[in-house]
């Protein structure tokens, strides 16, 4: 659905877990990694850019991922924004 693009990166998930970031989208990514990732987590990108995930799919030890808002900050909502 949304142009991904080919990398190998080494990335940790969740603040520990060491994985490979196969390819990446606007919308998410597909990670490979020996040990199973949970269902959320967050994944060090590079230093100061976190990227919270909701697992869409597992197969082979790898796993494809869309990024979520990180559920730790609140949603804005419409009364916050001022017109």
């Amino acid at each position: 659905q949304h142009q991904r693009r080919l990398i190998v990166l080494s990335v940790v998930a969740g603040g520990s877990v060491q994985c490979t970031l196969l390819d990446v989208s606007r919308e998410g990514a597909r990670l490979m990694s020996a040990r199973r990732l949970p269902d959320r987590f967050y994944v060090m990108l590079k230093p100061g850019l976190k990227r919270w995930c909701q697992v869409m799919w597992r197969r082979h030890g790898e796993v494809g991922v869309k990024f979520i808002p990180d559920p730790q900050r609140p949603a804005k909502c419409k009364a916050d924004v001022i017109e």
